[in-house]
């Protein structure tokens, strides 16, 4: 048994084990190729993070907190009333939304509908969200005036992926509609605002009214109504900070051109207390 122990240790001692390691990694680095290419990619790696460093490049953005809350507009703006708000949503439905930062409600005309904002309130207070919506769909509402009743969506996203999620071309066709006009228009508003407006139609039904949707976003400080221009400038590498807010925009009226003026009409009050609540974007662009 000694003398078994004695002739292995004395195998190793020779470099018949020992002696084979070394050789293999010598041989590894004697390789000019391989030694070429590691030098490179050793350059590479260290030039990029210099190139980083000194451009000061961020290839994800920190978030920026909105100054306020879609929560704090006004319930009346001008004629228009707040009601049927959606104060909370189910789990997987504010998962699926991706933010908490949102105002999902109703706002209505109260002079195209012959009431004051008091009167407006006494209608809805004290009804569920699915009794409001059904006083909203009722004769005194938007069988009265269709043009009356605005459904209005406020989303706001800041330390995402540049992904824009839930716009209108996704989410109407995912629930069977299907749209007949798509075009961007100047709305202006002091802005130089664009929107993009489409009409959609549920072809399921028949004599399916139909539904007219505008929608916009605000993104670091800039309006667009093309979501390809939100992820551009969400992919600046020289911005430290990004944001972008949706607003969104549905009126069912037969007339799409009385839902685009109802649109207009209520976005010149809205849209400066929206303003009020997004960031300040001077101060973060040239951080």
């Amino acid at each position: 048994m000694t003398q078994g122990i004695n002739s292995s240790t004395a195998a190793i001692t020779n470099g018949n084990i020992l002696s084979d390691v070394p050789r293999e990694r010598s041989g590894l680095f004697a390789s000019r190729g391989f030694l070429l290419v590691f030098l490179v990619l050793s350059l590479a790696a260290i030039g990029m993070n210099t190139a980083i460093s000194y451009l000061q490049l961020h290839f994800k953005k920190s978030p920026v907190p909105m100054r306020g809350s879609f929560q704090q507009i006004p319930e009346v703006l001008g004629s228009w009333v707040q009601v049927a708000r959606e104060d909370t949503l189910e789990p997987d439905m504010l998962s699926a939304l991706a933010t908490d930062q949102y105002l999902f409600c109703a706002y209505v005309n109260s002079r195209k509908l012959g009431k004051s904002a008091e009167q407006i309130r006494q209608d809805f207070a004290g009804k569920s969200l699915k009794e409001q919506r059904d006083v909203l769909n009722g004769a005194a509402y938007r069988q009265r005036d269709p043009s009356a009743v605005l459904v209005v969506a406020l989303t706001y996203y800041t330390g995402k992926a540049d992904t824009v999620a839930h716009i209108p071309e996704r989410c109407y066709v995912g629930d069977g509609f299907d749209p007949e006009v798509t075009e961007d228009k100047e709305w202006g508003l002091n802005r130089g605002l664009y929107v993009r407006r489409i009409v959609f139609r549920n072809q399921g039904r028949a004599q399916s009214v139909p539904y007219n949707v505008a929608y916009f976003f605000n993104v670091n400080g800039k309006y667009t109504c093309n979501s390809l221009d939100v992820r551009a400038e969400l992919q600046n590498l020289f911005n430290r900070y990004g944001y972008y807010a949706k607003v969104e925009l549905m009126c069912i009226h037969p007339e799409p051109e009385k839902a685009e003026a109802a649109m207009k009409d209520f976005l010149a009050p809205l849209l400066p207390r929206v303003e009020s609540v997004l960031p300040d974007w001077s101060q973060y662009k040239s951080r």
